[in-house]
């Protein structure tokens, strides 16, 4: 897991391991979390989640809205 950003919520990347109906696959996921009173941080249904294949094409569209 890398931490994007610090405090509460944050930006957390990491590489899941999924069982689907094709089999294993990975996937990287960029998602929001938050800490729980408890103190265990838990993943929101903000972010985005797909094979690293495709992650060129995420990081060129995202370059795209930025103008670079």
């Amino acid at each position: 897991m890398i931490d994007i950003t610090s405090g509460n919520p944050r930006l957390i990347m990491r590489v899941q391991w999924r069982n689907g109906k094709a089999g294993k696959s990975n996937t990287i996921d960029a998602r929001r979390w938050f800490q729980s009173d408890a103190g265990e941080w838990i993943p929101t249904r903000k972010g985005l989640c797909c094979a690293p294949e495709q992650w060129d094409k995420v990081i060129a569209a995202v370059n795209q809205l930025r103008g670079v």
